[in-house]
C-alpha cells in the first residue's frame, strides 16, 4: 500500500553522512563520505518499495545535500538536471523552509526536499503541529497535506504519515 494520500505529500531528506577529511573545505563544499554514499540509496530503494516517487526535488545547494538528492534523482530515474536547488535551503530557518514550499508548483504532489538540521527537524515539527522525531543524516519523514496547494501550507497541516532512517534498515 502506498503512503501517499489525496493532496500533497513531501518528503523531507536530511542530507546522508559528510566528509570532514579537509579541515580547510568550507561546510558548503563538503562532499558524502562512504557511509553517505551508501545510506542515500539505501533509504531511496526504500521509499520506492513505499510507492513513493517525486514529482519534483527540491536540494539546498550545499554539496552533500545536492549529491544526496542527485542519488535519489538516479535510483528514481529522474533527471538530475531537474532538481530545484535552493540556496534559501542552507544555514535557513524553518520560515525560508516554509516560503520555499509555499512557492512550489501545485503541479508537483509529491515533492521530495533535501535539508539540514537543526531546520530540517525542526521544520517536521512544523508541519506536524507535533514533535517529531529529530532527522540522522539521510532520515526521511514523509508528511501529507490534504490542501490543493502548496500556498496554504501552514503550522499543524500536515502530520507526519512515517519516518525511517538508515539503522532502521540494518
Amino acid at each position: 500500500m502506498a503512503l501517499t494520500a489525496m493532496g500533497k505529500t513531501i518528503v523531507l531528506v536530511r542530507h546522508a553522512k559528510s566528509s570532514w577529511s579537509d579541515p580547510e573545505l568550507k561546510d558548503h563544499w563538503r562532499p558524502l563520505n562512504e557511509k553517505g554514499y551508501h545510506d542515500a540509496p539505501l533509504i531511496a530503494r526504500y521509499l520506492q518499495e513505499k510507492d513513493l516517487s517525486p514529482d519534483l526535488i527540491v536540494s539546498s545547494t550545499a554539496v552533500r545535500a545536492y549529491s544526496t538528492a542527485i542519488i535519489f534523482s538516479e535510483m528514481f530515474s529522474c533527471l538530475a538536471s531537474l532538481i530545484l536547488l535552493r540556496s534559501d535551503l542552507y544555514e535557513s530557518s524553518v520560515s525560508d523552509y516554509l516560503e520555499v514550499c509555499r512557492q512550489l508548483d501545485d503541479s508537483a504532489n509529491t515533492v521530495f526536499l533535501f535539508g539540514h538540521n537543526p531546520t530540517i527537524s525542526a521544520f517536521s515539527h512544523f508541519l506536524a503541529g507535533v514533535p517529531t522525531e529529530a532527522f540522522s543524516t539521510c532520515a526521511a519523514g514523509i508528511h501529507t497535506f490534504s490542501g490543493k496547494s502548496w500556498a496554504n501550507l501552514n503550522p499543524g497541516t500536515a502530520p507526519m504519515s512515517f519516518y525511517i532512517k538508515p539503522k532502521m534498515l540494518k
